[in-house]
C-alpha cells in the first residue's frame, strides 16, 4: 500500500477505497457499452485496511435505460 494513501492512523483512507470501488463499478457498467458518470455512490466500510494489495470487483445489478445500478466489493488479497 502506498504511504500517500494512508490517513493519520496508518489505515487506508476511505476516500481511496471509495474511488477504487467507483472505478470498478464504472468499468462493470461500461462493459455493457454504456458511457456513464456516477450519479450516486454509497460505501459501507466493514473493517479497516492497513496494508496489502487491494482488489475491487464490480457487477451490474440493474441495467436500466437511463440509470444503471451496480454493486461491488473491495478486499485485500495475497501477493
Amino acid at each position: 500500500m502506498r504511504e500517500e494513501f494512508l490517513q493519520g492512523q496508518g489505515l487506508v483512507h476511505g476516500g481511496i477505497l471509495a474511488a477504487l470501488l467507483d472505478s470498478a463499478l464504472g468499468q462493470a457498467v461500461e462493459s455493457l457499452g454504456a458511457k456513464v458518470v456516477t450519479a450516486e455512490l454509497s460505501v459501507s466500510y466493514l473493517r479497516p485496511v492497513r496494508e496489502g494489495v487491494l482488489l475491487a470487483r464490480g457487477w451490474v445489478v440493474h441495467p436500466g435505460r437511463h440509470l444503471l445500478h451496480a454493486a461491488g466489493e473491495a478486499q485485500t488479497v495475497e501477493k
